[in-house]
C-alpha cells in the first residue's frame, strides 16, 4: 500500500508541480486548491500525512491546523507545514 498525502494549497501551479513530483515517487495523492473544502476531503481520504500550506485566502493553514487537532477524525495525522 502506498503512502496517502492530502496536498493543500491555493496556488494551483505549484499543486501540479507537487502532484507530478509526489506521484512519480510513488505516493498516493490527493489535492485540495480550496481550503474551506480540506477538512471535509482529509476526513474522507485518511491520508497518511498532510502537507499543508500557511498562507491561503479564507481559512489560512494554521486554521485548518488547528480543525484537524480538534477533531475526532484527523488528530492523528501528521501536519506538515509549508510557505513560499
Amino acid at each position: 500500500m502506498n503512502t496517502r498525502v492530502v496536498v493543500v494549497d491555493d496556488d494551483k501551479e505549484f499543486l501540479a508541480e507537487l502532484q507530478d513530483i509526489l506521484q512519480a515517487s510513488g505516493y498516493d495523492l490527493v489535492v485540495v486548491n480550496n481550503s474551506k473544502l480540506a477538512l471535509s476531503k482529509i476526513v474522507e481520504s485518511k491520508p497518511d500525512v498532510v502537507l499543508l500550506d500557511l498562507k491561503m485566502p479564507g481559512k489560512n493553514g494554521f486554521e485548518l491546523a488547528t480543525e484537524m487537532n480538534r477533531a475526532f477524525e484527523t488528530e492523528e495525522i501528521p501536519v506538515i507545514v509549508m510557505t513560499a
